[in-house]
């Protein structure tokens, strides 16, 4: 896979919840996920 793109999508999708509803853990573990990755 393309970390640069998956990381701009993970960015796109974490700014579209926060402003529709709070971060729940399991997108965090998501976040955590692909940081690693």
């Amino acid at each position: 896979m393309f970390p640069f793109l998956v990381s701009v999508v993970a960015r796109l999708f974490a700014g579209w919840c926060r402003q529709k509803t709070r971060i729940f853990p399991f997108d965090i573990m998501r976040f955590l996920l692909f940081r690693l990755i």
